[in-house]
């Protein structure tokens, strides 16, 4: 049997102590941190409100297409080409700067 996996009784202490709530709101700043560092770049339109550690954004179908490359994501809407960007608990400051530049350099490169 594996030592490592996750018993439901261990969530449940996680949730009593509060860990969850810790987890949620580090995993929601860093989907903030992400639609913040996206402000400014003309190609990508944050679609909904960043509540969660999703961020849903509206961008041209070439760098769609581009960045799917690199990153995965999914296409959330095919007819809007609205895309969801997700965080989780090891979402870094790094991955999110690096997929920003990556962005940036796309952007760049169509022009």
């Amino acid at each position: 049997m594996n030592d490592f996996m996750f018993k439901p009784w261990m969530l449940a202490a996680m949730e009593d102590e509060g860990y969850m709530d810790t987890l949620d709101g580090l995993v929601n700043r860093v989907a903030k941190y992400l639609a913040k560092s996206l402000e400014g770049i003309e190609e990508v339109t944050i679609s909904k409100s960043v509540d969660s550690n999703a961020v849903f954004a509206i961008i041209p179908e070439w760098l769609g297409e581009e960045l799917h490359k690199k990153h995965y994501f999914y296409v959330w809407d095919e007819s809007t080409n609205e895309v969801r960007w997700m965080c989780s608990f090891n979402t870094t400051k790094e991955d999110i700067d690096e997929f920003v530049a990556d962005i940036k350099a796309i952007i760049a490169s169509h022009k």
